[in-house]
């Protein structure tokens, strides 16, 4: 399942509620006097879509976030659990997002992206047993995010920084497997990383990768370094190297 503060999606069909404008035309009263064409006025009402497709139009008088509240606690349909194979949350520049009262989400995969997406404010809707999570993909707005034990507990972890200050927060993440999504991770901050496995030791299976987006340049001159630092070797991957 997957939403954000306009439209959900479930089960590869989107619901949406949206708003638009229609252009009428004044309709002159008894004892005026019109002079050319006559005037228009916006009246806006309320869709109901599934994907492009429109279904009905709303009652009028329906405010949009009403709507819109209703919309989710149709499709849901009272349930106070709600079991999904993955939770997926866009949270930009609004800042409520319609959801029905009590209602918990049991899933074992959690993606919380967007300008305000800190997964604290969702912890209520996730159900406690979904932790610890396989996958969890957060964008960090917040560097404390990263040490509550939701985001320590998963299996598989992926990271979106949006603040280079950060980095040092991944010398203490106890994830079996981490990801960094930041084109502008610096060499610096990832040998540091590599340097602090090393002298305090990580599991035997554990993996970090880091996605540097387009600059192979720097991702070798990385690699080089790494393996005369620490005497070690480079290999072609397909899948996680666990050796």
């Amino acid at each position: 399942m997957w939403f954000d503060q306009t439209d959900y999606h479930i089960n590869d069909k989107r619901y949406e509620i949206k708003e638009f404008v229609r252009l009428l035309n004044e309709t002159p009263s008894p004892g005026d006097i019109l002079s050319g064409s006559p005037l228009k006025y916006e009246k806006r009402i309320l869709k109901f879509l599934i994907g492009k497709e429109y279904v009905e139009e709303l009652p009028e008088g329906l405010k949009l976030h009403e709507a819109r509240k209703r919309l989710v606690c149709a499709l849901l349909g009272g349930r106070p659990t709600i079991h999904v194979q993955k939770l997926d949350i866009d949270f930009y520049f609004v800042k409520v997002l319609r959801i029905p009262e009590g209602v918990k989400f049991k899933t074992t995969e959690v993606s919380v992206s967007g300008s305000i997406g800190d997964l604290r404010l969702f912890l209520p809707i996730i159900h406690p047993e979904s932790f610890p999570l396989k996958v969890l993909r957060v964008w960090v707005t917040d560097p404390s995010m990263l040490d509550i034990p939701e985001v320590r507990s998963a299996q598989e972890l992926e990271i979106h920084f949006n603040d280079d200050s950060n980095y040092n927060k991944l010398h203490n993440l106890p994830n079996r497997t981490i990801r960094v999504v930041d084109y502008d991770m610096p060499q610096e901050a990832i040998i540091g990383l590599i340097d602090n496995w090393v002298d305090f030791g990580k599991d035997v299976g554990s993996t970090f990768t880091t996605e540097c987006g387009p600059l192979n340049h720097l991702v070798s001159d990385v690699l080089k370094e790494a393996e005369e630092m620490f005497g070690g070797r480079k290999v072609e991957l397909v899948e996680k190297d666990e050796r």
